[in-house]
Formats: structure tokens, C-alpha cells, sequence
């Protein structure tokens, strides 16, 4: 009798490798949206960030440069709810030449219409306001929050920007992040 050696794999081999193989790309391609959506929230994570920075750097520029509480470039505390708006393209650069300053209504700039850019995509929504004592008492004199002219700059960003009226588009929190700068008034 001859001895048959054998020297490939047998069907039953080849079945359960091919189930293996199968389900180990069932779970990778499973992981892909989950990956793509962790990397759309960081992009847009990073962009809020520069976009808040690039507010500031604004509004810093203009109070150094306007003292002129007329202009409406003038940064200062003003209790009848002025905020200014800053809209921005989906790579996060500006799309408005220059500070938008309305006073607005909820959440809508009232004459978005005559400034609205093809690509806004983020807008940053600035509101200044006097940084004030907790219930009324004046901060210690070694605190650096005491002495006048500190302000406290809130700038929320929100994407996607509704194309009509300058607003956020839905009411997803998630398309949102807001920071605060404190500014000494020069």
C-alpha cells in the first residue's frame, strides 16, 4: 500500500479560516463610522477653538484701537444685550470682513442677510459683560479681578450657520462650545 501524504488544506480548514477572516472585517468596518465621527468632532473641536481665539484676538484689537464709545466697533459693557457675530468658512476662516454688532433678538442677528457669506459655516457670537462681585461685594484689592475695566468676553461658537438668518441651525448642543475670556479694558 502507498502512503498519501497530503499538502494542502482541506475543505473544513478552509471554511472556518475563511469565517475568521470574515468576521474579524465585519468588526473593523464596524468601527470605521465610529472613527469618522470621532475625527469630524475633533476637527470641529479644534476649529471652535482657533475660531474663539481668532474672536478674542479681534475684540482685543478693536478696544485697544476704538475708544470711541459712538463707533459700533466700541467694546464695553452694555446692558441692552448687544452682542457682535463673527461667521466663519468651513476651514474656519473669516468670512465676514470686519465685527458685525447687532443687537439681537433670541439667537438671530437681525440683518444677517446683508452680510451673509456663500461659505459660513461656524459663527462666533461675542457678548461683553462687566465681571461683577458675587452678591454685591467688592472683590479684595489683591485679587486681580478687583480695579475697573475688567470685562468678561463670552464667545459661542455653533455650526452648521442657517444660511437665511445667520442662526444656528437645529438645536443639537453637540454643534456648540462656549468659552470665556476675561479682558481688562485699556
Amino acid at each position: 500500500m502507498k502512503n498519501r501524504s497530503s499538502n494542502g488544506f482541506s475543505l473544513v480548514e478552509v471554511t472556518v479560516a475563511i469565517g475568521i477572516v470574515a468576521f474579524a472585517l465585519i468588526a473593523v468596518i464596524g468601527l470605521i463610522p465610529v472613527g469618522m465621527k470621532s475625527a469630524r468632532d475633533a476637527e470641529n473641536d479644534t476649529r471652535s477653538s482657533m475660531i474663539a481665539q481668532d474672536a478674542y484676538s479681534r475684540l482685543r484689537a478693536k478696544m485697544t484701537i476704538n475708544n470711541d464709545p459712538n463707533s459700533p466697533n466700541y467694546f464695553t459693557y452694555d446692558p441692552s444685550g448687544q452682542a457682535s457675530f463673527f461667521y466663519y468658512s468651513d476651514a474656519g476662516t473669516p468670512s465676514t470682513n470686519g465685527l458685525f454688532k447687532v443687537v439681537f433678538s433670541g439667537d438671530t442677528p437681525g440683518a444677517y442677510a446683508s452680510v451673509a457669506g456663500t461659505n459660513d459655516y461656524y459663527r462666533a457670537k461675542v457678548v461683553v459683560s462687566q465681571l461683577a462681585a458675587p452678591s454685591g461685594t467688592p472683590y479684595p484689592a489683591y485679587d486681580p479681578r478687583s480695579g475697573p475695566g475688567l470685562l468678561c468676553a463670552t464667545v459661542e461658537i455653533g455650526w452648521p450657520v442657517n444660511g437665511n438668518d445667520g442662526s444656528v441651525a437645529g438645536d443639537n448642543t453637540s454643534s456648540r462650545a462656549t468659552h470665556v475670556f476675561y479682558l481688562r479694558k485699556p
